[in-house]
């Protein structure tokens, strides 16, 4: 240890050996000799861990463009976006500039915490999964001795996003709204079937039979022009019925195109497709009495008469097992648990009513409530 003409002091580490057996060693600078010492102990420990301290310690911004390019690229198109976004927008404005080694679990949980006031807690997960898989491949290139990400966690607080089903009335609406629509037969058929948006631009006339739609593929949308790919699981193939009240919207057609949804001949583009939807949402807004200042109805997606779709055939009493086959989930929990969110609905819906009830029993008698 020695005090350098700046008035700091400096101690040489050992960090390693090189081929030759001669010991390398790297110098540790601190304004006093206490604080030096610490940081002698320090390094000591990251060489004693295992960590490469002759690495020059990457951002998380740059860590997490390699840990993408290297882990990610064979991924699936879809999941290699998800990813890059989630960095992109979530990690790098916060992080990005950050030393790998200076992070720590209160600053990830920070992070979090403000995230989970805008995000859903599906979305809240993948961020989470994402700065731990970020930093663990740190942790195993040798560039920290331990992962500040272990013990993040996405807390209870952090409610799932609701997707709400359409009423009946709303469902009216919409019948109402799209009536004259050239494009009609979308919104019903997701509404009616509760296909995925991919499936059901991808269905091809040959698909349409009797009394079923045969579902068997669907379109990828990671360009705008779209690419066939299998369905989201071997689940996803499978034969949806009919209604009696899709059949109409189905016999009208008079093109001469494979597809049962096209443009100029072609299958749908992703800007054609939000070009549409844009304009069946805002025929449906209309229509509810949506104005810029007052909102009677929320904009409906695709994936809205999807979950409309699974409340039908929960309200009807479809047994459950019929509607993982119809909706094409891979497992019977996915259905269970929407299931058993929607009995929880209609639970709390039944308490409202009987409190209600009471309450109004109880005036009548002048009995406080």
């Amino acid at each position: 240890m020695k005090q350098r003409k700046d008035g700091r002091w400096e101690q040489a580490v050992p960090i390693g050996r090189r081929p030759n057996n001669r010991i390398i060693y790297t110098h540790v600078c601190a304004q006093t000799k206490a604080e030096l010492k610490e940081k002698v102990k320090e390094r000591a420990a990251l060489v004693d861990s295992g960590v490469n301290v002759q690495l020059e310690m990457p951002t998380v911004g740059q860590w997490a463009q390699k840990w993408l390019e290297t882990e990610k690229s064979g991924k699936a198109v879809k999941t290699y976006k998800m990813y890059l976004q989630t960095i992109k927008n979530h990690i790098l404005p916060t992080l990005g500039g950050w030393k790998l080694d200076k992070v720590r679990l209160s600053d990830l949980k920070s992070l979090v915490n403000r995230k989970s006031e805008t995000m859903s807690r599906q979305t809240l997960h993948v961020l989470a999964i994402t700065i731990k898989q970020i930093f663990r491949s740190a942790l195993e290139n040798g560039y920290i001795s331990r992962s500040p990400a272990d013990f993040l966690k996405v807390t209870s607080s952090a409610e799932t996003m609701k997707r709400e089903a359409l009423t009946e009335e709303e469902i009216g609406i919409l019948i109402d709204a799209v009536k004259d629509h050239p494009y009609r037969k979308l919104p019903m058929l997701l509404l009616f079937t509760g296909l995925r948006k991919g499936e059901a631009l991808a269905l091809m006339k040959t698909d349409i039979k009797l009394d079923f739609i045969d579902v068997n593929k669907s379109f990828d949308y990671s360009s705008n022009q779209p690419a066939v790919k299998s369905t989201k699981t071997r689940a996803g193939t499978r034969q949806v019925p009919i209604p009696i009240d899709l059949r109409e919207y189905l016999a009208d057609d008079t093109s001469d195109g494979m597809y049962v949804f096209e443009k100029f001949g072609r299958p749908l583009s992703h800007t054609s497709f939000r070009w549409i939807w844009h304009s069946i949402d805002k025929a449906y807004q209309a229509a509810a009495g949506n104005t810029k200042t007052v909102k009677k109805v929320k904009p409906i997606t695709p994936h809205v008469l999807r979950h409309t779709y699974a409340t039908i055939l929960y309200e009807r009493d479809i047994d459950i097992k019929t509607a993982q086959q119809w909706l094409g989930h891979s497992t019977f929990k996915m259905t269970m648990d929407i299931y058993t969110h929607l009995s929880k609905g209609k639970e709390q819906s039944a308490i409202e009513k009987l409190n209600g009830f009471l309450r109004s029993s109880a005036t009548k008698h002048g009995i406080p409530f």
